[in-house]
């Protein structure tokens, strides 16, 4: 898990939070997203289906909004917010779930057992239930119960902590939302315990953004999703270029630097604001050597544009 939040542990939270907020302008930094349960998404008067919001909101040029809070109705299936959210990989934006009530900050509590003996019996019963597994990184999957209240996370083989599971029971029936976490671990102790602290930290993390704490963001990666605290930061005009060679060499501001250090080189020049960012490949560039330039800034959640310095137009 490391930090990881599963698409259907996301779902769920969003579900239970019932979230409520107006449009922004389209020149706001925050663009709300709801996605209804016909599979439409609907935002600043616009409409697309879902599964192409990602695709649609960068013909759109609405990708230099700086955060994305998702509302989702009640009657939404977690297979069409999985949809959204895979939709939204390398968009990066910075995705919340919108509270409008910072009173319902969701409680936490822990159970005691999970229902099986093994973590390999809890996923057997789970697959012969014909539930959807909805994969996520390193091998791990996830599982959404018909309730939509129960879900299911399995790291995978290439984890440490692997075998372990985590059972998210999710409940709103009194005054606040409630989250029930159930663990089983069977790696060593040392990485059980590592397991449980971080699968903690990240209900603890999502559920002070959905209640309105701007200082916890977090970013998609496939159907996953990771977050942190980050501090809070204005936009500035200042733009940088970061350049992608055709020999895989890459650069910030003409300031050589490997690709897989260009986030850190600029969040580590502006800790304080975020920048405009523009990436400016040629036609024969790699795709995979762009790909590693768009996974660093998302890393330091740092949203880029496509262009090159007027001077290479």
């Amino acid at each position: 898990m490391h930090n990881v939040l599963t698409a259907t542990c996301l779902i769920a939270f969003g579900q239970s939070a019932l979230a409520q907020s107006a449009l922004p302008d389209a020149n706001s930094d925050v663009l709300t997203v709801r996605i209804s349960a016909d599979g439409v998404c609907h935002f600043l008067g616009d409409s697309a289906p879902c599964e192409q919001l990602g695709k649609y909101l960068l013909t759109k040029r609405l990708a230099q909004n700086r955060h994305l809070h998702i509302e989702v109705d009640r009657a939404s299936k977690y297979e069409l917010v999985a949809a959204t959210l895979e939709s939204l990989e390398g968009t990066g934006f910075k995705v919340g779930f919108v509270n409008s009530e910072p009173s319902t900050k969701p409680a936490i509590s822990e159970g005691n057992y999970i229902g099986y003996a093994t973590v390999a019996d809890a996923l057997a019963t789970l697959k012969a239930q014909g539930l959807m597994p909805v994969p996520g990184i390193n091998g791990e999957v996830s599982f959404a119960e018909s309730d939509n209240k129960t879900t299911w996370a399995f790291v995978g083989k290439g984890d440490p902590a692997y075998p372990s599971a985590a059972k998210y029971v999710f409940a709103s029936d009194g005054p606040a939302p409630h989250v029930e976490i159930t663990m089983l671990c069977e790696a060593s102790e040392a990485q059980c315990e590592k397991f449980r602290g971080d699968t903690r930290e990240n209900v603890t993390q999502l559920s002070e953004m959905m209640a309105g704490d701007p200082s916890v963001k977090c970013r998609v990666n496939d159907v996953a999703m990771k977050c942190r605290v980050e501090p809070i930061r204005k936009q500035s005009n200042q733009q940088i270029y970061v350049q992608v060679g055709d020999d895989g060499d890459c650069s910030v501001d003409r300031v050589a630097t490997a690709c897989l250090d260009t986030g850190k080189k600029i969040r580590t020049d502006h800790p304080s604001d975020d920048p405009k960012v523009s990436v400016c490949a040629g036609a024969t560039t790699k795709v995979d050597s762009v790909g590693k330039v768009l996974g660093a800034l998302n890393e330091e959640f740092l949203t880029p544009a496509f262009g090159c310095p007027p001077s290479e137009r």
